[in-house]
């Protein structure tokens, strides 16, 4: 049996924690993606041509958003020519990209690549029931 490949993790960011509703709701989920993107390229010292591919998990998706890696991968500066896909899970989505990334990486598919995951609730449709925005919503009442 062939030995496996070493996968190494280069670097890695995250965004500051906001609260719902906070200073991030005016935000789209690609706005917040971009610099953190561009952060962890320049800690690695990656270059960006080098990048075989832009993976990024998504818990919820917005409509005007459809393959947001890509949008992220182009506004960071990574050439068009790179291929770029949204994965959507409900938990544990930038895991979920870091494994595909890592499995690109086995399987010869790539040399290097982002795997990345956002996690951003501000821009989706919520329902709220007996409450508003900034205040405890009241127990259901099916009447």
């Amino acid at each position: 049996m062939e030995k496996p490949k070493e996968i190494v993790i280069l670097s890695g960011a995250r965004t500051a924690i906001g609260r719902f509703g906070g200073i991030f709701k005016d935000l789209l989920a690609n706005q917040l993606a971009v610099p953190v993107a561009q952060e962890v390229i320049a800690k690695a010292g990656v270059d960006k041509a080098e990048l075989g591919d832009v993976i990024l998990g998504n818990g919820v998706a917005r409509s005007d958003e459809p393959n947001l890696a890509r949008i992220v991968g182009l506004r960071s500066g990574i050439p068009f020519t790179t291929p770029a896909f949204t994965l959507t899970r409900q938990c544990a989505s930038g895991m979920q990209a870091v494994a595909s990334a890592a499995m690109g990486i086995i399987c010869g598919q790539v040399r290097r690549c982002p795997g990345r995951g956002r996690r951003e609730h501000e821009q989706r449709a919520v329902r709220v029931e007996d409450g508003a925005l900034g205040a405890a919503p009241a127990a259901r009442r099916d009447d």
